[in-house]
């Protein structure tokens, strides 16, 4: 069974933006788990978001069959309000930074990766040369720590075509800024 975490950031000048975190349960974790890990992630980078930005953890926990990759029902969970924590100037919306999420499983010869868009900083977290501030990375290597390393539960990347969820093993901050041109 997969959880899929819905993320809403909402603020700032663009309107609203979604993220979803999935977790493959173990035998003692629930919904709840991954929640409060997502919670962790984003308290780990919290100082870095503009106080204009709330990144809202919704309270229902849709439950994917992985197999099939349909959802098979929702779950009450304590959902969390983060708002951000920095009086810095917004950074333009397209500019974001970017974690890339890596897998152990290779397939069709390529190693399954995913990645998330970190949208929301500041011009705190901009060095004079345009790159992603060393102290802002760090923060954000924290914040992909926890998605690594859960409470419980395993956080994953998941393939349509595979109909299956990879363990993710390693994370990478980009170094420098990255755009998120479309999404699916």
């Amino acid at each position: 069974m997969t959880d899929v975490v819905k993320v809403t950031y909402t603020g700032g000048p663009s309107g609203d933006w979604v993220t979803f975190f999935r977790s493959d349960r173990t035998l003692s974790s629930t919904a709840q788990d991954a929640v409060d890990t997502v919670k962790l992630f984003f308290d780990a980078w919290q100082v870095d978001r503009s106080n204009q930005i709330t990144a809202i953890i919704d309270d229902t926990v849709e439950v994917v069959d992985p197999l099939t990759g349909q959802p098979t029902g929702l779950e009450q969970v304590t959902g969390y309000t983060l708002p951000g924590g920095s009086s810095g100037e917004l950074l333009p919306t397209q500019t974001q930074a970017l974690i890339w999420w890596n897998c152990a499983q290779w397939v069709g010869g390529r190693q399954v990766r995913g990645r998330t868009f970190i949208g929301g900083l500041t011009e705190t977290a901009n060095t004079a040369s345009g790159t992603l501030d060393g102290t802002v990375k760090g923060h954000l290597a924290t914040a992909a720590g926890h998605i690594i390393i859960p409470i419980d539960g395993t956080f994953g990347i998941y393939s349509r075509t595979h109909h299956n969820t990879y363990p993710i093993v390693t994370a990478t901050i980009q170094d420098r800024w990255a755009v998120l041109k479309t999404r699916r």
